[in-house]
C-alpha cells in the first residue's frame, strides 16, 4: 500500500534558522561538512522533527513506518545528492525523510538528467528517480503485498534499484523457505513473468 504519494512539509526552517544556515552555507568548507556543522545540528534535529509528523514516521521510498522516533533509523535524504551538487544542501525542496536502508543505498548515485545552472530544478522530467516533493509515487511505482515494488516506467524502474527496495521480496522469501529449492524455483519463474500479485497469490499458498 502507498501512504505517501508525495510530500508537502511545512517551512523546515524558521526565520531565525535561515539566517544561521546562510552563514554557514558561506564557510569555506565542503557541503559535506557544512551538513555535518556543530550549530546546525540542533536545527537539523528539528526540521527531522517537521519531517517526521508530516510523513508519519515513513519513509518515502520503501513506504514502511518505523514507530521508534527516537532511534536513528530515519534521516533526511537529499534527493539531489551533496556529492552531485553541494549548492541545494539546504534547499527545503531537496530534502525527504528516509529509512536507513533506502538512504544508503540510494546514497550518492547522481538522479540528474542535466545538471542545473542557477536555480533547484523542480522540472520532474529532469530527474531519474522519483522526487518526493513533485512527483506521485502511484504514477511509477506499484507495491504489491507491501513487498514488491514494480517499477511502472524507466523513473520508477530506477527508483526501486537505486534503493534496493527488491530486498523486501527477498527477505520475505528467505525467511520463508529459502532451503526448498523447489519453492525457489517456482518462485523466480513467477518473478520473471513480471506478474507480482501472481507470486504474492503463490508465496502465501506455500505451507
Amino acid at each position: 500500500m502507498i501512504f505517501l504519494e508525495k510530500i508537502t512539509p511545512p517551512p523546515l526552517f524558521s526565520d531565525v534558522e535561515k539566517v544561521e544556515i546562510l552563514r554557514i552555507n558561506n564557510l569555506p568548507i565542503t557541503g559535506r561538512k557544512k551538513w555535518a556543522h556543530p550549530d546546525f545540528q540542533p536545527i537539523y534535529i528539528s526540521a527531522k522533527a517537521v519531517l517526521l509528523q508530516h510523513q508519519d514516521r515513513r519513509c518515502f521510498y520503501c513506504q514502511k513506518k518505523n514507530p521508534h522516533a527516537d532511534n536513528d533509523d530515519l534521516h533526511i535524504d537529499h534527493i539531489v545528492p551533496i556529492d552531485e551538487d553541494e549548492r541545494f544542501i539546504f534547499e527545503e525542496k531537496n530534502l525527504v525523510l528516509a529509512c536507513k536502508k533506502c538512504n544508503k543505498r540510494k546514497n550518492n548515485k547522481p538522479v540528474l538528467k542535466s545538471p542545473t545552472k542557477t536555480k533547484y530544478s523542480l522540472n520532474k522530467t529532469n530527474y531519474k528517480i522519483i522526487h518526493a516533493h513533485i512527483d506521485t509515487y502511484s504514477k511509477h511505482i506499484e507495491i504489491t503485498g507491501d513487498i514488491i515494488f514494480s517499477g511502472v516506467d524507466q523513473k520508477g524502474k530506477r527508483t526501486v534499484y537505486d534503493c534496493n527496495l527488491d530486498r523486501y521480496m527477498l527477505e520475505y522469501m528467505t525467511c520463508l523457505k529459502a532451503s526448498d529449492r523447489d519453492f525457489v524455483d517456482a518462485a523466480l519463474k513467477l518473478l520473471l513473468t513480471n506478474d507480482p500479485k501472481a507470486l504474492i497469490t503463490f508465496i502465501k499458498a506455500c505451507p
